[in-house]
């Protein structure tokens, strides 16, 4: 992934075809990226003046999407290391009303990028719930 940010602008020249720029992105970056080993995760000045790590994000920036900060970016996605298999009930309504229903109702959101397998699939397969 960080090698994606670094050849960000490179992918969005040479490669894109479609255009994003009406497409209204998320960024949900996973906690044992930015918060387990900080001093790991990449920042830049150029991306949500350097309040947001960049990988993902940047990619969306690159490829001209819309890029929206919303008020709950810093919450776990709900996967929690071992929530997911002991406290499913707790994940289900964590991912909808702390991260996918803030991003839609408050960001006005198309698409939530994620850079972990295990965030996505989370969320993901919790989405279901919202209409339930």
């Amino acid at each position: 992934s960080e090698w994606l940010h670094v050849m960000r602008n490179r992918i969005a020249s040479d490669l894109q075809t479609i255009d994003m720029s009406n497409i209204r992105v998320t960024v949900h970056a996973a906690c044992h990226y930015y918060k387990m080993v900080a001093e790991d995760a990449v920042y830049d000045n150029t991306v949500l003046g350097g309040n947001r790590t960049a990988v993902g994000t940047s990619m969306a920036q690159a490829l001209g999407a819309q890029v929206i900060d919303y008020s709950t970016w810093y919450d776990c996605c709900g996967f929690g290391f071992r929530h997911i298999i002991s406290e499913r009930e707790f994940t289900r309504s964590f991912t909808m009303n702390r991260k996918i229903k803030v991003a839609r109702e408050e960001a006005k959101a198309d698409v939530m990028i994620g850079i972990d397998t295990g965030c996505i699939t989370t969320m993901d397969k919790n989405q279901w719930i919202g209409k339930a």
